[in-house]
């Protein structure tokens, strides 16, 4: 009973660690979307599918969907006499751009629709609701497939008449610089706006899930650093310190997947281009007010809540850390055996209830809290080790000079 109190807070410290890093990978699987916001402009269904030929005509065309959301309109079953109140989100494109996740609904599909399982099980009694039909402003729509997650939407394709979308998102494809891409896109179609990156919440909860790892492996390298000063005078302590500093800052880099690249759009085409960081400062600045100021629709909601909750839970983990994993004893083996066992059964648990065994998505879990415990560990052996040979050489009958000598030996 003892060690389980003992172990409560490094659990829960471990339990905020797994769900902020599982609130980053559902971010992560997402692709890299551009959308643009327009605020003083929509787009009509005809002047979408006029877009879609335009770009259909280019020698490498690139999928991108025209689409905006209207909350709580009804839609009803009439066989059951069933209504639900789910937000309808009307595109013109392909679907899989908003939701790569959940059956794909074609451009020219006018007749089907997705839905999610919340409004299915309203509307239907079961969320296996893929080929019935539904009826929405005296349109009759088959369902084709079930959208993931729990906000109540109703996705269709866009009629001619219909009004009232004002984004356009699209992916970029590789290899590409994207302000380039992005300003030729706007050109090609007559578009205003600003853009807003899918990879600014991607890199954001990524960032909320890397502090607590930083934090642990950054303070067990700084003891490693404390460590290696007290041994300058001893040349073999000091070189096994120096060896496992590198190590760890090896392993610190690997972890946190540190990159040296910067990313395209932080590249000037041109050297000679002076003012192009304060233009990129600029429009980085308007792109996040645009992005935590505008309306979280559809698609944009989960990412937004998934990067609050990989960013909330990440510090929870940071302010847990002081007063859980330090008061571990580091001292006798059995305990730092038995505490290694703990977090890798915690770990283990962990991917058999997300259900992804992929280590390279998981790393962080596996390997951040033994590492802590064992870069701590050797450190205090390694201190022990020092002040055994420092008593051993104070403890001495030599004169200073021969004293000295037996330290550098």
């Amino acid at each position: 009973m003892k060690a389980l109190r003992r172990l409560l807070l490094p659990g829960l410290f471990f339990l905020c660690l797994f769900l902020s890093s599982t609130a980053s990978q559902q971010i992560q699987a997402l692709p890299n979307l551009y959308t643009l916001i327009q605020e003083e402009r929509t787009f009509t269904g005809k002047e979408a599918l006029e877009m879609q030929r335009k770009e259909a005509m280019e020698s490498d065309p690139v999928p991108f969907a025209v689409w905006g959301q209207e909350s709580e309109k009804p839609v009803s079953n009439p066989s059951l006499g069933r209504t639900a109140y789910p937000g309808v989100l009307t595109l013109c494109g392909p679907s899989f751009l908003l939701y790569p996740s959940s059956a794909p609904l074609l451009t020219e599909d006018t007749e089907g629709c997705l839905l999610d399982r919340t409004t299915a099980q309203e509307l239907f009694g079961t969320s296996k609701a893929v080929g019935n039909t539904l009826n929405y402003q005296n349109r009759i729509l088959t369902v084709r497939g079930i959208l993931e997650g729990d906000a109540p939407i109703l996705l269709l394709q866009a009629l001619p008449e219909d009004s009232d979308m004002s984004r356009v998102s699209l992916s970029i494809p590789s290899g590409t610089a994207p302000l380039k891409f992005l300003k030729e896109f706007v050109n090609r179609h007559g578009l205003s706006g600003q853009w807003s990156s899918l990879r600014f919440w991607s890199e954001l909860a990524h960032a909320g899930t890397l502090l607590a790892p930083a934090v642990l492996l950054l303070s067990a390298l700084f003891s490693l650093l404390k460590t290696t000063f007290t041994a300058l005078e001893f040349p073999l302590p000091f070189l096994a310190c120096l060896l496992l500093c590198g190590l760890s800052w090896f392993l610190l880099l690997w972890l946190c997947e540190f990159s040296f690249q910067l990313p395209e759009d932080f590249i000037p085409t041109k050297w000679s281009d002076f003012e192009f960081w304060s233009r990129l400062w600029k429009s980085k600045g308007d792109e996040l007010v645009l992005l935590l100021t505008s309306e979280k629709l559809g698609p944009e909601l989960p990412l937004f809540l998934n990067s609050l909750k990989a960013i909330g839970f990440g510090l929870l983990a940071v302010f847990l850390y002081p007063i859980s994993l330090p008061r571990l004893s580091m001292q006798q083996n059995r305990g730092l055996w038995g505490t290694t066992v703990f977090f890798l059964l915690l770990a283990f648990c962990s991917v058999v209830f997300t259900g992804n065994p992929d280590f390279t998505e998981n790393k962080l879990l596996w390997l951040v809290p033994s590492a802590y415990l064992w870069q701590q560990a050797l450190s205090l052996r390694l201190r022990l080790w020092i002040r055994c040979l420092d008593k051993e050489c104070a403890d001495t009958a030599l004169p200073a000079k021969r004293r000295y000598r037996i330290r550098r030996l």
